[in-house]
């Protein structure tokens, strides 16, 4: 959940609430992992005139980490957002 904390007059939020629901998993194996994630935010209608309305979108994501040594860990993630 995006509370409205930002001062909207100034540009720095929109005024409303947004509500995001995902859901995520991660399977683990000896020296790498995959993960993946999507979700669906509700987004609020600003505040500010002429500024539209709020949308709900979507997201999917994906990613890859491969440990490669003790402290060390190389990870690449892709996200898509309607």
């Amino acid at each position: 959940m995006k509370l409205p904390v930002a001062d909207d007059r100034e540009g720095l939020g929109s005024g409303a609430a947004d509500f995001d629901l995902f859901l995520a998993n991660r399977r683990n194996h000896q020296k790498w992992a995959w993960t993946w994630n999507a979700g669906v935010r509700f987004n609020g209608d600003p505040k500010q005139p002429g500024a539209g309305s709020g949308n709900t979108s979507g997201s999917v994501a994906g990613g890859f980490l491969w440990r490669v040594s003790y402290s060390w860990i190389f990870m690449v993630e892709g996200r898509y957002e309607t």
